[in-house]
């Protein structure tokens, strides 16, 4: 059954080596999404969304277990190439080293609050938990809020500059 949809689903992934240092890989990619897809001032949200009208939302994902920083649209299905050209260039930018300052500070604040709001959640504070168990170690909110706060621009350039682009796909 073909359906009349006008959106599509465009995912591009990028690779990075596993190898990496756990916290450059967690904190990077967790700066990286947020940077550029955390909320309405994020990077490609203006780009794409804002600017293009291509999106319907956006967002970028990093799966540190798999070394996959993932950005994912809806998007309409007549925007696809610019939309994707528009992807791939806000992360060139960053790779390039032009961050916009104003947005690295608003995606350090969202991270701040998101670590403080989780302290107060069970359901998470038992996830954390679970994974100090398994690492044998602890790790708590409050050292993720510091290093949050100690996260500074040059390491979210460095972290983009390990990623290299593996593959996309559009689902229609």
């Amino acid at each position: 059954m073909q359906f009349k949809s006008e959106q599509a689903q465009l995912l591009i992934g990028y690779g990075y080596d596993q190898s990496l240092p756990v916290y450059f890989k967690q904190f990077g990619g967790l700066f990286l999404g947020e940077y550029l897809a955390g909320d309405e001032s994020s990077k490609l949200f203006t780009e794409v969304r804002k600017k293009l009208g291509a999106a319907y939302a956006i967002d970028a994902t990093n799966y540190v277990n798999n070394s996959l920083f993932l950005i994912s649209t809806g998007i309409s299905k007549d925007k696809i190439a610019v939309a994707s050209k528009a992807i791939k260039s806000g992360v060139g930018a960053v790779q390039a080293g032009k961050v916009d300052e104003d947005v690295f500070n608003k995606a350090k604040a969202a991270l701040k609050r998101n670590y403080q709001i989780s302290a107060d959640r069970q359901d998470l504070i038992l996830i954390q938990m679970l994974a100090n168990a398994l690492r044998g170690r602890d790790y708590t909110f409050e050292q993720r809020i510091n290093d949050v706060k100690q996260f500074k621009m040059d390491k979210l350039i460095e972290f983009s500059q390990k990623l290299y682009f593996n593959e996309s796909y559009c689902l229609k």
